[in-house]
């Protein structure tokens, strides 16, 4: 049997994960997650899809408020 979670932190530093047989519903969780930036209402920073049938991650996310924009190298500010 192959086996499938979700794994993300909490904006106040707390993890959550979900778990399921199929990796494609937790692909698209992971995909909302990241444009929402939020899960059940609480802001999330990022997080991971793992499957046993995978040897490395399947997905890497990080949610679009986490993400902080670096000035261009040589413009003033």
């Amino acid at each position: 049997m192959r086996l499938s979670m979700i794994g993300f932190q909490y904006a106040d530093g707390s993890f959550g994960a979900k778990a399921a047989e199929n990796v494609s519903g937790l692909l698209e969780l992971g995909k909302r997650i990241r444009a929402e930036g939020q899960h059940n209402g609480q802001p999330v920073v990022g997080g991971c899809v793992l499957s046993s049938s995978r040897p490395m991650p399947v997905m890497q996310f990080k949610c679009a408020p986490a993400v902080v924009a670096k000035p261009a190298k040589g413009k003033a500010k």
